[in-house]
């Protein structure tokens, strides 16, 4: 997990590299198992345990884009991960997911495009949805219209709360790190909101899957209810996000004191944390 200063003077950490590489096969095995029927198999069900790939990348970027930030509160001293800003930051995520999406749905419409009311579902056939659909698409909100939520590359809706995250976390930043800077323990400052964000999360699954949601609602790929696609919105991956953001706080408190003397010795032991990874994907499956 040792970072590295490349010449562009951000850290790079080769570890998540490997991280990023089951995340996407992940995406991949799951959706191309749907779409080709496999995963409805007898005997291939456990294909969609897959599903996980998206999680690591939530993990991922929270860890990733919220280290300057947190490095920052931390350390205001040290310019070496210091957070860019609001704007430059902004400019970095447009320039790097914008316009790569941009082409990879241009060029799926050209080439599996279908008329209304012969779409196929599992990434086979793009549906636009009109001007509308088009401009919900280009703009990544197009999963919050539920009628749309499936539009264009269907396993894409993950891009769309990623993006909701980047807004989130410039929000996130403002409030509770100018707190945080008034505070005596800006640690703690920081650990209580990201509790106050479980708990949110936590409420907002049960709302948007039980107490809102009606008895005859229909969750499918053709007609589902708002509540079906509000699960899908920032707030049902806030977990995700949340623990990553952790890692993220964890990781600097960690580099401006030293490791802690359990650290140091479970570190000794790779076979605990391969036990314990496996006891995570046994639950998680």
């Amino acid at each position: 997990m040792s970072a590295t200063a490349p010449a562009s003077g951000r850290e790079h950490f080769p570890a998540l590299d490997a991280l990023r590489v089951f995340g996407a096969l992940g995406v991949f095995l799951k959706h191309s198992s749907l779409a080709t029927g496999q995963q409805l198999r007898s005997g291939s069900a456990w294909m969609n345990h897959f599903e996980i790939g998206p999680t690591i990348f939530f993990v991922l970027s929270a860890f990733l884009v919220y280290r300057p930030f947190v490095n920052t509160l931390l350390n205001p001293n040290d310019t070496s991960t210091t957070a860019s800003g609001t704007w430059r930051f902004a400019v970095r995520r447009v320039l790097r997911i914008v316009p790569l999406y941009w082409i990879a749905l241009v060029v799926f419409v050209a080439v599996d495009h279908r008329p209304p009311g012969h779409e196929a579902f599992g990434g086979i056939g793009i549906k636009i949805g009109g001007i509308k659909g088009a401009l919900e698409l280009a703009t990544f909100t197009h999963i919050y219209d539920p009628a749309r939520f499936f539009n264009g590359i269907a396993a894409a809706y993950t891009l769309d709360v990623e993006v909701s995250f980047y807004v989130f976390i410039v929000i996130w930043v403002a409030c509770v790190h100018h707190r945080a800077r008034r505070s005596a323990t800006p640690v703690k400052v920081v650990v209580r909101g990201l509790v106050s964000l479980l708990v949110a999360n936590a409420l907002w699954r049960a709302a948007v899957g039980h107490w809102l949601r009606p008895h005859t609602a229909v969750c499918s790929a053709t007609q589902t209810h708002w509540t079906c696609a509000a699960v899908n919105w920032l707030p049902g991956f806030l977990d995700y996000f949340v623990l990553g953001m952790f890692l993220a706080l964890s990781w600097v408190v960690i580099e401006t004191k030293g490791q802690p003397g359990w650290l140091q010795r479970s570190l000794r032991w790779p076979a605990l944390w391969l036990a314990a990874a496996a006891a995570g994907l046994w639950l998680y499956s």
